[in-house]
């Protein structure tokens, strides 16, 4: 599982920096053999982080919880409130509910 994890996320970094308009590496050519499982992974992983995070968001009640659209890691709790500012929302307030929201909320590492 660890393998697959870094795995997956050097595939986003790179599809991630190549979006934003760094010069790196392509992705390597999709060969379904060795990448299905890396794509599903990441694709399972970073929705349901995004999909925490909005349901965080929505139960610290904010009116704009249809824009909080990260897929950070949310278990350090620096990154909550890096998170919590980017969109204005109380820090404590979301670092308490996420935490209570982990313990039932199945992330992947």
């Amino acid at each position: 599982l660890q393998k697959l994890s870094e795995t997956s996320d050097v595939f986003f970094s790179i599809s991630r920096a190549r979006c934003d308009g760094f010069p790196v590496r392509e992705l390597p050519r999709f060969i379904a053999s060795r990448h299905v499982l890396v794509y599903a992974y990441m694709l399972v992983k970073y929705t349901s982080r995004w999909k925490f995070y909005r349901t965080v968001a929505t139960l610290c009640n904010t009116p704009h919880y249809s824009q909080v659209r990260e897929v950070v890691n949310p278990s350090k709790d620096r990154k909550l409130e890096e998170v919590a500012r980017r969109h204005q929302i109380d820090p404590v307030k979301f670092r308490r509910i996420s935490s209570r929201l982990r313990r039932v909320w199945p992330l992947l590492p």
